[in-house]
């Protein structure tokens, strides 16, 4: 079994070590557990109502993927995975200066915006800089270890709330 060791870890090319905080950071939304209560105490929003938030991010999502694609394309992949990060945070802006049902959706929306920028660009930028450094081979690997940096900050996020 090979696992993976802080000494594997601080060896990686810089650019695994970058995403995989990008992705840890992307994770880690300590209130994400808590979204349901924010809404409804916070916002007065019904379980309907935050239902259709989701069918908007996920919309959202959906119609931003193949734009967010093509501009990572003929950009810049990284700096559309930055835009990404500026978008959601306009977003979750939105949710602390607007705390209604239009404050969420607008936050929600941008949200959606936001995973669509890091979807594919990750995964391309991510095997393109392999490829320049020689260690194209290794891919598969790196890409594993910044998806479960991703999943690691989701766990920590949720850890946060439970006593």
């Amino acid at each position: 079994m090979n696992r993976l060791g802080l000494t594997q870890f601080r060896a990686a090319p810089r650019i695994v070590r970058v995403l995989s905080l990008q992705q840890f950071l992307e994770g880690f939304v300590p209130i994400m557990a808590l979204y349901a209560i924010m809404f409804e105490r916070v916002g007065g929003l019904s379980f309907e109502q935050i239902g259709v938030l989701f069918s908007i991010w996920s919309l959202a999502y959906l119609v931003t993927e193949l734009p967010s694609g093509v501009l990572a394309d003929y950009w810049s992949r990284k700096y559309v995975i930055m835009l990404g990060g500026v978008v959601r945070s306009v977003g979750f802006a939105f949710w602390m200066l607007w705390p209604s049902f239009t404050g969420y959706a607008i936050g929600f929306s941008l949200w959606g915006c936001m995973i669509a920028c890091t979807s594919g660009a990750i995964a391309a930028y991510l095997h393109t800089e392999l490829d320049t450094i020689g260690q194209g081979k290794k891919y598969t690997r790196y890409f594993g270890w910044t998806m479960s940096a991703h999943w690691l900050g989701r766990l920590v996020g949720y850890g946060r709330h439970q006593h």
